[in-house]
């Protein structure tokens, strides 16, 4: 939330947005080992946090932007 924002729009430092990001494995692998100047997160969750946090991502910030 403090980079990419509540609604994942991002501008916040330097996040970029979520919102039309529809890969969950490529989520889920930046999540996991990180990209660019985002830290990895393999340490501080568990997978199935990792999975759970990509999910929403994909499924929830991604689509409201849709409707």
């Amino acid at each position: 939330m403090l980079c990419h924002g509540a609604d994942g729009a991002g501008g916040h430092g330097v996040g970029a947005p979520l919102t039309a990001i529809k890969d969950v494995a490529a989520t889920i692998q930046t999540v996991t080992s990180g990209r660019n100047s985002m830290p990895a997160f393999a340490s501080t969750l568990t997978p199935e946090q990792i999975r759970n946090v990509s999910g929403y991502v994909v499924q929830v910030l991604a689509t409201d932007r849709v409707h």
